[in-house]
């Protein structure tokens, strides 16, 4: 995804916007903030830059989760089960990861058994007394 912005490095942002463009125009959205980004504060940007880009990542999100529960139905090809998910992604197998937001799991992962061993903290790590 390119958002495109004025500056004095338009000749580059173009030829990278064409990059994407000839690789996968659907990358692509149509939207510019306007102006001059050396004269604008980071938030103004930051504020402008996800009002366009919002409804591309809502749109994608809910798509995704569409996706998880058509698989987890009657195919099974979704799992809730970490250990399981760990070892499918580990061989390769995930389209589409779906995760919970401010949740750690800390695991170690011995690749010769395939055994996964789940811990409440980084292992190595002491829990506060």
């Amino acid at each position: 995804m390119l958002v495109e912005v004025d500056s004095r490095n338009f000749e580059d942002l173009v030829a990278l916007k064409d990059k994407v463009k000839a690789r996968d125009p659907q990358q692509l959205l149509h939207q510019r903030i306007e102006g001059n980004p050396g004269t604008a504060d980071d938030d103004s940007l930051h504020r402008e830059a996800w009002a366009i880009v919002k409804p591309y990542f809502e749109r994608e999100q809910s798509r995704a989760l569409a996706s998880f529960e058509e698989a987890a139905g009657p195919a099974g090809l979704a799992t809730g089960d970490l250990k399981e998910a760990l070892l499918v992604a580990y061989d390769g197998n995930v389209s589409i990861l779906v995760v919970a937001v401010g949740v750690q799991q800390w695991r170690v992962f011995d690749e010769e058994s395939r055994e996964i061993h789940l811990h409440d903290m980084r292992p190595g790590d002491q829990s506060p007394s």
